[in-house]
């Protein structure tokens, strides 16, 4: 797979040189080359990647968590701009429910960057929350830019944990307090 956006942006033609090789036995190859498809991306295709819930800083990932041992959020997602454009102002909001309910807990967003075509950014959201209520909870984050994005179904991912009543034996004292 190659990417060929940066390098023919603008041109009127495309051209593509297929090298065939030899071996040492004398067999030449070329003729294997098959199945070649040029796509030109969308402009605008951001997708929601790997997403972090915990103190990720602290090397605390929530999964099943002790009410005592809660800390606050800090939440993290990367974005990857697919786009065949540069992704201006790209961010990344964050919405945490608890268990089945329709109003969030916590909302935030994430400062925003620019990516150009085919760069990851790391996006963070350090929040004031932290959760007090015994449950399932839910984090969806979603992936915004100033463009309209053409694919908009790979734009947000979910991660959940609990937090629940059991005090669970852990390495760090920092984790303790």
């Amino acid at each position: 797979d190659s990417n060929l956006t940066l390098n023919v942006e603008g041109q009127d033609e495309l051209w593509i040189r297929f090298d065939h090789e030899t071996t040492a036995s004398g067999i030449t190859y070329g003729w294997f080359i098959d199945d070649v498809s040029v796509i030109v991306p969308e402009s605008y295709d951001l997708n929601m990647g790997v997403v972090y819930t915990g103190d990720i800083l602290g090397d605390f990932e929530y999964s099943i968590t002790p009410l005592e041992q809660a800390h606050g959020l800090i939440l993290g997602g990367e974005i990857t701009n697919l786009g065949g454009l540069e992704a201006l102002n790209v961010r990344m909001t964050a919405e945490v429910f608890l268990e089945d309910e329709l109003v969030s807990v916590y909302s935030g967003e994430s400062e925003s960057a620019n990516l150009s075509q085919g760069e990851t950014g790391q996006f963070w959201i350090e929040t004031e929350f932290t959760p007090d209520v015994i449950g399932d909870y839910n984090v969806v984050y979603t992936a915004l830019q100033d463009e309209t994005d053409a694919v908009p179904a790979d734009n947000s991912n979910e991660k959940e944990f609990r937090i629940d009543e059991i005090y669970w034996a852990t390495d760090a004292n920092s984790d303790l307090d």
